[in-house]
């Protein structure tokens, strides 16, 4: 291999022309780990005496290590210090053997990549290759399934932007009786405090709505609503905790009178019902009805989902449907199509985990995966091909991580390929 005086690796790219990118980081690598030919060493060497910004921070990366105030000093002159980082974190997780992995379904196997060298070693190889890389993707030949897949290129050599693209957070409107809005959560801020017709018995926290039981002559019904990209928990006057995921719509009175205790939901909750065996507690789906006397489910009913899903924890609940009733008991999942009622054991964790913070995913389809995923990050989600919706996958992320993290894991299994643009997700056929 030959290389011109940028420390380039010279030769045809796959369409016979031009020249192919092959930054000097490699030969710093290389050096480093003593594994440099004859002709590499003389190239190593037309690029240090080429500058001397070049051999400072060759003299650096070496003899220190590249210490964290020579790389933002180094790094931040170039405006590459936000892709560091991105970096670092990738390299932290990876040479770590951090949680997060995802698996193949047709391979058994996970991407967890052993650290060939240590953390630090790896950062050097960061530092030196950002700011080198102009017009592609850096792919160490010893290690490079670490960076694969890191797409910082765009089809235009610039470094695509995933910023748009940010967890959840908490975040509702409040709907009172009288029709009043107001925001809740983070970016509501202190704006609650405000309502002019306020229930008496409300206490709005940041991100907590909290009633207590009080006397009423007439039943008034508030609603929350979480849009997409947004959480939010509600503590029912009877004591009943109700957490809404992204997209959900809870509909409730202000305060419970005597009897029949109900609650209306489209989207997904986890209900956490204050015992009472004279008042049961219903939640209403449509024609669908969940009936519990104290207990822990999760009900999923989103409008663009053909399914309501229903996964008990702890105690028992009737499902109605229709015509068609079931009981279920602790581990089991109930699926209503139409007015079809399926129950089946489950694992309850993989459905409930977005409780705590958490996503789990078995054997699911790319699709369904994505779409979940979608109105937690509040992201568009497009397919190349409707086939890749039917590929599946295993895996697990925590909920407020980054979401290109979990993406690279996904594409390092060679079925898919991601590319970010703004908020949008594009899923095509896997580019290698």
């Amino acid at each position: 291999m030959s290389y011109n005086s940028n420390g380039m690796a010279k030769g045809g790219n796959p369409d016979g022309g031009g020249e192919s990118p092959f930054v000097i980081s490699e030969l710093i690598l290389k050096f480093m780990r003593g594994g440099l030919s004859v002709e590499e060493e003389c190239w190593l060497q037309m690029w240090r005496e080429s500058s001397p910004r070049n051999e400072e921070l060759f003299g650096r990366c070496v003899a220190n290590s590249a210490d964290e105030k020579f790389i933002e000093s180094y790094l931040a002159d170039i405006d590459y210090m936000p892709y560091y980082r991105e970096c670092c974190r990738l390299i932290d997780e990876e040479c770590g053997n951090a949680t997060g992995m995802v698996h193949d379904r047709a391979t058994g196997m996970g991407t967890r990549i052993g650290a060939i060298w240590s953390r630090r070693t790896w950062r050097v190889a960061a530092a030196i290759m950002i700011p080198l890389v102009a017009s592609a993707l850096f792919l160490l030949s010893g290690g490079g399934d670490l960076f694969k897949g890191l797409n910082l290129f765009n089809g235009d050599g610039l470094l695509s932007s995933a910023d748009g693209i940010t967890p959840g957070s908490s975040n509702a409107v409040l709907v009172l009786a009288g029709g009043e809005r107001v925001v809740l959560g983070k970016e509501g801020k202190n704006l609650a405090m405000n309502l002019v017709n306020k229930p008496e018995n409300i206490v709005i926290e940041n991100d907590t709505i909290k009633y207590s039981k009080t006397p009423q002559r007439e039943r008034e019904y508030n609603t929350v609503i979480v849009p997409r990209g947004g959480e939010f928990v509600i503590e029912l006057s009877d004591g009943t905790k109700v957490w809404l995921n992204a997209e959900s719509e809870l509909r409730y009175p202000v305060s419970f009178a005597d009897g029949e205790r109900g609650v209306y939901l489209t989207g997904e909750a986890y209900f956490e019902v204050k015992r009472n065996e004279q008042h049961p507690f219903t939640v209403t789906t449509g024609d669908h009805r969940v009936t519990v006397l104290g207990t822990e489910f999760c009900v999923r009913a989103y409008k663009d989902e053909a399914r309501i899903l229903t996964t008990l924890e702890s105690g028992i609940v009737s499902i109605n449907s229709g015509m068609e009733s079931v009981k279920l008991n602790p581990g089991q999942q109930s699926s209503v199509e139409g007015s079809a009622i399926k129950v089946e054991s489950v694992d309850t964790e993989i459905f409930t985990a977005w409780r705590d913070k958490k996503y789990i995913f078995r054997e699911v389809t790319l699709g369904e995966m994505l779409n979940t995923l979608s109105r937690w990050y509040n992201m568009e989600v497009r397919f190349e091909n409707e086939e890749f919706k039917n590929y599946r996958f295993t895996g697990e992320l925590m909920k407020y991580s980054d979401i290109r993290e979990f993406l690279i894991r996904l594409e390092s299994l060679e079925k898919v390929s991601f590319r970010i643009d703004g908020r949008q997700v594009n899923v095509t056929g896997y580019v290698r």
